[in-house]
């Protein structure tokens, strides 16, 4: 339904609700390694709008 970049390369995915669906990362094994993508932390604060 809406997606937000919360930060550069890091795509988050709501359904019509607010709840997240999806996370994308782009291009994250040029920064990140396999190991540390299972620890990845995101601090997301967002307002949920119901429509």
């Amino acid at each position: 339904y809406e997606s937000d970049e919360i930060r550069e390369g890091i795509i988050m995915d709501y359904d019509k609700d607010g709840n997240v669906i999806g996370i994308e990362i782009l291009d994250a094994s040029e920064y990140l390694a396999p190991d540390e993508l299972a620890t990845v932390k995101f601090d997301i604060s967002r307002a949920i709008v119901h429509r």
